[in-house]
């Protein structure tokens, strides 16, 4: 860019690299957008490469976008500092039609060049999201009935079903099917994966399992687990050979430890050693101590160990090494047939799918890069793209997937054949596998790639670049993600190392001035048993809040669960207990919020001002890893606390008012023999009835449905308003179904909401601006529905019902903007790509949740498809060996991606980083991460880290071996200092609060009360009578305020711009009004429509208005020098219709002969003798008093106000002696009338002379209202 900027050695380099395949690792917020942008510029600039010789990829049309902003920005600066450089000028102008664009956009146009290639439509067209998702569901529905009609009752096809339906039908088995389709669609070659997924069913023997990926991959998690085990030893051998400790007992851990030192050596060998030393996995029992031997909180510290130790190796040999080998590999060639049945209908969907877009002419957008693939297996079109183009960009690469891979791969050609791709991105913040994005692609590209060398000719190649420079956050922030993920990023836990080559810098470029504060960690009691004895122990009044929160034991794994070796943990917790869990710690967000914000606790640098300004609701993010039940619990606290915040929410749309509201009409004008759509229509306000109505409905026609009574209910005398009512709702019910046959789904919807006044109404309830926003989401939805190939209202309400069942709820609609003061609540994986200057991370003890998908089928890249073994007839299943591998390299990269899900999360915080989360059993909690502190070297051992069962029991660990940890070790009862000294003073700040039970409960306690406050405003939206006291000057004083009005009220309901004509009718209006005073008023119905004019008889006569109109363009347009005569305006006029001055009709409402009696006359003659001094059509604008335009104000109220009034002269002789005015009147008056027909045109004329004495600087003449009619002129 023009502008100077202080590069890093990494970034010059990432922008002047030049020649084969470079990858960028931009760490986050390391300006890896600015490079990009940079090594663009140069390349233009310095290489003299066209813009439109590159091809850049971004991963959304968002950045996009904002790509092709940043490089004109650019551009343009470097043209001002060079204006006569023509290549630049030429960059801007190809700029429009560059390659910079998502892949999805850049196949596309590869497409529409090259279909004849692929037999394509020409006028093929991109289904939508929701369309292909509901075209593909409803082919599934096709190809699994054809199933079952030819399947025999034993066919593999029956087996496969009712082994793997799921209860109570095949839901399971179809939503498998579909995700294993979308997966291998994400692939270069869908189908032979899919046959190779299989493949180890029918071939697996025991000399093939043997070092086979599934072998290794469970003799991996054996070592894996053996390893924590003999660490759990290790500690209990310190405890029990230290002081306090029992001889006898140490003697038995050593024999231990060497018993699974031995195990693991066998592991390394592979899964038949271990499985034939299952003898070795038993233990002996702990010999019992002497009499007042050892310390008993030793022994019993000692004992947990060594049963923990003895859980995990149990474990192990009672699940897949608990039989034989050779049994459980025939048990997964007895899968095969199920297994082939299965891919049979995999592949039988995509063959009917893209039959079914064939025939809609349609492709979705796997197919987009499927087909561009499969062009580019053309060597004409590979060699022609790789000739289009001198380099291929790629951001955000960590995101792709195969297809994406091999298509760039193909453009750009191979790194040693002279290709060049440029690809920027970091893998630690890759977490959209589940969206099939594959980071694996990105660390095998970066392990190939060589580091790259400052002096490193230009060639060919792979070479890396590390950005570590972070220009976003402060110190504290960059020090302490440094310091966690040092310990908890592993190559076996986070598929990747925190090697210094992966840790930040600190770069940011704050002011003089502000705080570096450190980063606060804040974990709160949950167990309800110890919350409970806190209330009871503080104050009888908390008893009743702590009954509140206990609850019983829920689903899903929370930070502190006893399980040791298992994802997920033992205990099932309740949804009840774990939202009472965020609500508290919302309450503490809250509170920090407020004393931000409030407080002034916070400054934060305003780049744009320069300095440093107070925070602003604004500059905080609160992010959860989900949103979905939890942002509103968290609104909701915040709302209580007065923080005003927002959210994205992920559900919540369609059980919105409004929106069920809406679906319930459109449910009805497809059926309207539905009862509960139709009662809920009849009792919203577009049906306007009471629930005594509908009582009085049903009660008159107690049989049928329900329509049949409303239709009874309308045909009756005897209920009087009610029936009448019933009528009109009944004939606007019939107008909207005759609609929502003939014309456009979103057109009727708009025209309900506005025809109703809905729309309207809901944006005056509570929320309305949400509200509003969620029925224009219902529009966009059904005006993007009529874009579909098969379209009509109950198609619309089945698509409706198809994401819901998918999805089970859509988001709320955006209804906030970027400028808005408020608190964002939001997802991790909404804030990618974002920063904020404080960011707050909530629940951090939420349990992980596998995506690992079926409870018995599952699949991973390079494992395939890993099936349990089911017995319908025992109504059991048990793990295959093939499963058991799959689902655990599944759950390992889980657990990587929700590591990357956290790195992301903190690394959003410019200047304040906020962890909040909630553990139960704060002392035993804390007690297992203290276990840490005896750890030596940084990163904490995998073993450990794979046991984690949420965010806490990373942090919580970590932390514990910092030297601020205090509050967490003294929690544990552990007073000894960290083992490892360089870990323990590591130059990183935390300011860790540890919420005891006590506190929590006072906590809660607070909150009750601020809710009880929020009860009062509840009773008086609900108009309920209130508790208070008799204070009259009180009311006296409010009765002041209310009746106060603003001193300038009837000025502000005034225009503050009028034109002339207003004016007029103004006038006009108050001499009509002193003329029938007294006379008695009339009130005319309002039309609710008008007749359009395409629908009004052709040939219909113009206006007087519109008469009038065209009379005036044709004077306008005159030639005053050539004859006008009646036959010579005549001819004027029709050239003034052939040029499209005027319509045929104007020019047949033009009476030539009235035009050319006035140019007779002698004021008609004078204007053709001083053609050359006629000036028409002179617009004017002029500043009066208010009290001159609205005589009727209060002079005190006017003084000093100015309105503004526009105007156009119809015509002015402007000679040097003098200024004749003549304005024009088509009024139809006879000379009779001349004198009271020009009373109301005085005013007008008085503001024409006003105008031109401010223009000309000296006064009117003459003037002259020319009634062409009448025939007169009427000098005024």
């Amino acid at each position: 860019m023009s502008q100077v900027r202080d590069w890093t050695d990494a970034q010059r380099a990432a922008i002047e690299a030049r020649g084969g395949h470079l990858l960028v690792s931009a760490a986050a917020g390391s300006g890896k957008t600015a490079v990009l942008v940079e090594r663009i510029i140069r390349l233009i600039a310095d290489d003299g490469v066209d813009i439109d010789r590159l091809l850049v990829v971004t991963f959304t049309e968002a950045a996009a976008g904002e790509m092709r902003d940043r490089i004109m920005q650019a551009l343009e600066e470097r043209l001002a500092a060079n204006p006569h450089n023509g290549h630049l000028m030429r960059q801007l102008m190809l700029l429009p039609k560059a390659s910079i664009s998502t892949l999805h956009a850049f196949c596309l146009t590869v497409l529409r060049q090259h279909f004849y290639r692929l037999d394509l439509d020409p006028e093929f067209r991109v289904m939508d999201e929701h369309e292909a998702q509901l075209l593909r569901l409803d082919v599934l529905d096709e190809v699994l009935e054809a199933a079952y009609d030819r399947s025999e009752p034993e066919s593999a096809f029956s087996r496969l079903a009712i082994a793997y339906g799921g209860a109570g039908g095949d839901g399971d088995l179809r939503q498998f099917i579909l995700a294993l389709h979308d997966y291998a669609r994400s692939l270069p070659d869908p189908v032979g994966w899919l046959r190779t997924c299989i493949r180890a069913y029918r071939e697996l023997d025991e000399e093939s399992f043997a070092g086979s990926p599934w072998e290794r991959e469970l003799a991996q998690l054996a070592q894996v687990r053996l390893a924590r085990a003999a660490a759990l030893l290790r500690q209990a051998l310190a405890q029990a050979s230290g002081p306090g400790g029992v001889a006898s007992h140490a003697a038995t851990l050593e024999a231990d430890l060497e018993r699974i030192e031995k195990l693991q050596r066998l592991a390394a060998q592979g899964l038949g050693a271990l499985a034939a030393a299952a003898h070795e996995a038993e233990f002996p029992h702990l010999p019992r101590a002497k009499a007042g031997e050892g310390d008993p909180e030793v022994r019993e510290a000692v004992r947990k160990l060594r049963d923990a130790a003895k859980k995990i190796v149990h474990e192990l040999y009672s699940s897949w090494l608990a039989r034989p080998l050779g049994e459980q590999l025939a048990e997964v060639r007895a899968l095969a047939p199920l297994m082939d049945a299965l891919v049979e209908q995999v592949l039988a969907l995509d063959e009917a799918y893209a039959a079914a877009k064939r025939e809609r002419g349609a492709v979705d957008f796997a197919d987009l890069e499927h087909l561009c693939l499969r062009l580019l297996e053309d060597p004409d079109v590979a060699a022609e793209l790789r000739a289009r183009f001198d380099e291929v960009l790629v951001d955000e690469s960590q995101d792709l997937n195969g297809v994406q891979e091999a298509i760039l791969t193909r453009i750009c050609g191979g790194a040693e054949d002279g290709g060049r791709l440029f690809l920027v991105g970091d893998v630690k913040q890759s977490i959209y596998r589940f969206r099939q994005a594959d980071p694996t692609l990105f660390l095998e590209r970066y392990r190939r790639a060589a580091p790259y060398a400052p002096r490193m000719p230009a060639g060919n190649g792979e070479r890396r670049i590390d950005l570590q420079a972070n220009f976003r956050s402060r110190k504290p922030v960059v020090d302490g993600v440094n310091f966690l993920f040092r310990q908890i990023m592993t190559p076996a836990a986070g598929e990747i190392p925190y090697d210094p080559a992966a840790e930040l810098v600190f770069r940011a470029p704050y002011g003089p001035g502000g705080v570096d504060a450190p980063i606060e960690f804040h974990l709160l009691e949950r167990e309800p048993r110890l919350l409970r004895a806190a209330a009871e122990a503080m104050q009888p009044a908390l008893v009743e809040v702590a009954a509140a929160v206990e609850a019983p034991a829920t689903e899903g794994a929370v930070a502190g669960e006893e399980a040791v070796g298992e994802l997920g943990g033992d205990e099932p917790e309740d949804p009840l207990e774990e939202l009472n869990a965020l609500e508290r710690e919302a309450v503490v967000a809250a509170q920090r919020i407020q004393e931000l914000v409030l407080g002034g606790e916070a400054l934060v640098w305003d780049k744009a001002a320069g300095g440093y300004r107070p925070a602003r609701y604004g500059d905080v993010a609160v992010l959860l890893r989900a949103t979905r039940h939890k942002a509103n619990a968290v609104l909701d606290v915040f709302a209580r606390y007065g923080v005003p915040a927002y959210a994205e929410l992920g559900t919540g749309y369609f059980a919105a008012l409004e929106v069920d509201t809406m679906l319930a009409l459109l449910s009805i004008l497809d059926n309207p023999r539905q009862d509960i759509p139709l009662a809920t229509v009849l009792r919203s306000p577009l049906g306007g009835f009471t629930p005594a109505d509908l009582a009085r409905i049903r009660a008159a026609y107690k049989e049928g449905d329900f329509l049949d009574a409303v239709m009874a209910a309308a045909a009756r005398d005897d209920l009087g308003a009610l029936s009448r009512r019933l009528r009109d709702f009944l004939l606007r019910l019939e107008d909207w179904r005759t609609r929502a046959r003939r014309g456009p789904l979103s057109e009727l919807i708009w025209q309900v909401l506005t025809e109703t006044g809905y729309f309207d109404y809901v944006g005056a309830m509570p929320g309305g601006r949400q509200r509003q926003a969620n029925l224009r989401a219902l529009y966009e939805r059904a005006r993007q529905f009529d874009t579909f190939a098969r379209q009509g209202l109950s198609r619309f309400l089945r698509f409706i019902q198809r994401l819901q069942d998918a999805a089970g709820d859509l988001g709320t609609a955006p209804a906030v903007g970027e400028s808005d003061d408020v608190v964002r609540v939001m997802s991790v994986h909404k804030s990618k790509g974002l920063e904020f200057p404080i960011v707050i991370v909530l629940d951090l003890g939420r349990g992980f949740e596998g995506r690992a998908g079926h409870r018995h089928l599952v699949f991973q890249r390079e494992l395939g498809v890993g099936a349990a073994v089911v017995d319908p007839d025992r109504r059991i299943a048990w793990p295959s060996l093939l499963q058991a591998a799959v689902r655990e390299r599944r759950r390992r990269e889980e657990l990587a991606e929700e590591m990357r899900v956290l790195y992301v999360a903190l690394t959003r915080a410019r200047e304040r980083l906020i962890l909040i989360g909630s553990g139960r059993n704060l002392p035993r909690l804390c007690g297992q991460w203290a276990a840490a502190a005896s750890h030596r070297g940084w990163p904490l051992p995998d073993g450990d880290l794979l046991a984690a069962a949420s965010w806490l029991d990373w942090i919580g660990p970590a932390l514990c071996r910092h030297r601020d940890g205090v509050p967490l070790r003294a929690m544990a009862g552990m007073a000894a200092a960290p083992a490892d000294e360089t870990v323990a003073q590591d130059r990183s700040r935390w300011d860790v609060r540890v919420w005891e039970a006590e506190r929590v409960a006072a906590l809660a306690a607070s909150e009750a009360a601020v809710a009880r406050d929020a009860v009062d405003w509840r009773a008086i939206a609900a108009l309920e009578p209130l508790d208070g006291v008799d204070d009259a000057p009180a009311r006296a004083q409010l009765a002041d305020r209310v009746a106060w009005r603003y001193p300038w009220h009837k000025l502000a309901g005034l225009p503050a711009k009028q034109s002339v004509s207003e004016l007029k009718r103004r006038w006009d209006r108050a001499n009509r009004e002193e003329r029938e005073e007294g006379a008695p008023s009339v009130r005319l119905p309002v039309r609710l429509a008008r007749r359009p004019r395409f629908l009004q008889a052709a040939g219909r006569a113009l206006t007087a208005a519109e008469r009038g109109t065209a009379v005036h363009l044709v004077l306008q347009h005159l030639d005053l020098r050539a004859p006008l005569d009646e036959g010579g305006i005549v001819a004027q006029v029709q050239a003034m219709t052939a040029r499209g001055l005027l319509t045929a009709e104007q020019a047949s409402a033009v009476d030539a002969g009235q035009l050319a009696r006035f140019f007779a006359s002698p004021l008609g003659q004078r204007l053709q003798r001083h053609a050359g001094n006629v000036r028409r059509e002179i617009p004017f604008t002029l500043a009066l008093p208010a009290a001159e335009v609205y005589p009727d104000l209060d002079p005190q109220v006017a003084a000093g106000e100015r309105v503004v009034v526009q105007g156009v002269i119809d015509c002015l002789i402007a000679l040097p002696d003098e200024l004749v005015l003549l304005d024009f009147k088509t009024d139809d008056v006879v000379k009779d009338a001349l004198e009271e027909a020009v009373r109301p045109y005085m005013g007008q004329m008085a503001l024409y002379r006003r105008a031109v004495q401010e223009i000309y600087g000296r006064g009117v003449t003459e003037a002259y209202l020319v009634f062409l009619v009448a025939g007169e002129a009427v000098r005024v």
